[in-house]
């Protein structure tokens, strides 16, 4: 996240194959959505410095699971869907 100072970014990363990396958004509200492996995200929101924080993920089987955690800390919830996909 940015210091007040500093003016607003917008950012696109891609991988090498041209798939989607990472995406920051940076006005009015802060969003960063990264890719951290093959299975998993990451997505961080700021409004009004309160913060939510998305973990999916999938296995191998195709199992998904979502952990989302409001102002980056304290206990996650935690969703899964066992449905095949």
């Amino acid at each position: 996240m940015r210091k007040e100072s500093e003016a607003p970014r917008d950012e696109i990363r891609r991988n090498g194959d041209l798939s989607l990396d990472e995406v920051v958004v940076d006005h009015p509200t802060f969003i960063h959505l990264e890719q951290m492996d093959k299975r998993a995200w990451w997505l961080g929101v700021t409004k009004k410095g309160k913060d939510v924080h998305i973990w999916i993920q999938s296995n191998h089987k195709g199992t998904l699971t979502v952990e989302v955690t409001e102002n980056g800390i304290g206990a996650a919830e935690v969703l899964t869907d066992q449905r095949p996909s």
